[in-house]
């Protein structure tokens, strides 16, 4: 049992680690993302 874990927890890690980076990523875009939409629409009706 021990052997397979050492075996995986390097892969787990490397793949980890992208996946965690990818998920922040995606989450801080969609939030700016919204963020300036709403700006943009707010100044659009208010000009």
């Amino acid at each position: 049992m021990s052997d397979i874990w050492i075996i995986l927890t390097p892969l787990l890690r490397f793949a980890f680690y992208p996946a965690l980076l990818l998920a922040i990523g995606g989450v801080i875009f969609l939030v700016s993302w919204r963020g300036i939409l709403a700006w943009l629409s707010k100044h659009i009706r208010a000009g």
